[in-house]
């Protein structure tokens, strides 16, 4: 622990905000069309959501990490931050991602719940002050809102796994001619 060093991963935090923006356009998209959502309020609704996803999945790496081993922890670092790994890793690697997915999505469903019944609140309130409320659609049922999130989920995530296996790819690919 003595010889680690600061290091900033720009490349991670600006492929972060790239998947973040993707992310929140696609669902948001997802969102408007499927849940009839004002563009607006998609919009608003998706980027919340990731945002607190980001965050809860970006604190809880952050303690994990801390009592794994120092193997997993290296391999884990050098995946996440620095986009290099281990094929040894790869079941890991595929079980945690399946696991940060289903996280995900539970955590974008309840964080909608909340969202949704904030709305309500408002609505409510803006009605009882004699105010031009804005009426929620209320057509859809409890089934079928948790079927689009997780639809907009599965898009949003099957973009972003292109996207980095287009970037490991290309990583790949530059480090091969390089030490040819």
């Amino acid at each position: 622990m003595d010889n680690l060093v600061l290091v900033l991963p720009l490349r991670a935090i600006a492929l972060q905000l790239l998947f973040l923006a993707v992310t929140v356009a696609i669902e948001s998209y997802v969102f408007h069309r499927q849940l009839n959502l004002h563009r607006r309020s998609s919009v608003v609704c998706s980027a919340v959501l990731n945002l607190v996803t980001n965050t809860i999945g970006w604190f809880f790496f952050f303690n994990i990490e801390l009592i794994l081993p120092n193997s997993v922890r290296e391999n884990l670092i050098n995946l996440l931050l620095f986009s290099e790994w281990n094929v040894a890793n790869l079941p890991w690697t595929i079980l945690g991602g399946i696991g940060v997915f289903v996280i995900g999505w539970f955590v974008k469903r309840q964080g909608f719940e909340v969202l949704q019944n904030l709305h309500d609140i408002w609505t409510e309130r803006k009605r009882n002050e004699g105010g031009f409320a804005i009426a929620a659609n209320q057509s859809f049922i409890e089934q079928s809102r948790a079927r689009i999130i997780f639809r907009a989920h599965i898009f949003s995530n099957s973009t972003i796994l292109v996207m980095a296996v287009l970037q490991v790819i290309t990583i790949d690919n530059k480090n091969l001619i390089l030490f040819q």
